[in-house]
């Protein structure tokens, strides 16, 4: 089964359950997120290419992907980076944009931290496992 047609270097990085009317985060690994409703993007069937859920530089890629769940009390976003650095943002700093446009910074990708590898939506209650 083709679940999608991908373009010439292009690569599926996640995929996840929704009910159609959560908010989505994209990241980068340059360290910028997006932050969209689900509504924004259009259904597509298994031919079709996908549309763009964040306008990215020349050298960046989208990295990860999660849906907002609302449910999930006193959570954050938990950014992680290649050499081992995390950083929990609060989702409200996450403002919600337009699908297709730049971002924010969620997190600096110096020498020392790296780019970022992963998001996750995280709560105190989380146990987190980091797997190198």
């Amino acid at each position: 089964i083709i679940a999608v047609n991908l373009d010439e270097g292009d690569k599926l990085i996640t995929v996840a359950l929704t009910d159609g009317r959560q908010d989505v985060l994209l990241a980068s690994k340059h360290g910028k997120c997006i932050r969209f409703k689900e509504e924004d993007v259009r259904t597509v069937g298994r031919v079709s290419r996908g549309v763009r859920g964040m306008t990215l530089e020349d050298d960046d890629v989208v990295i990860g992907m999660t849906i907002l769940n609302e449910n999930f009390t006193d959570s954050t976003i938990f950014t992680v980076t290649e050499n081992g650095y995390g950083k929990r943002t609060e989702i409200s700093e996450y403002r919600c944009q337009s699908r297709g446009g730049k971002g924010v910074i969620t997190i600096k990708t110096t020498e020392r931290n790296g780019c970022v590898v992963d998001i996750k939506q995280v709560s105190d209650e989380n146990d987190l496992m980091l797997i190198t």
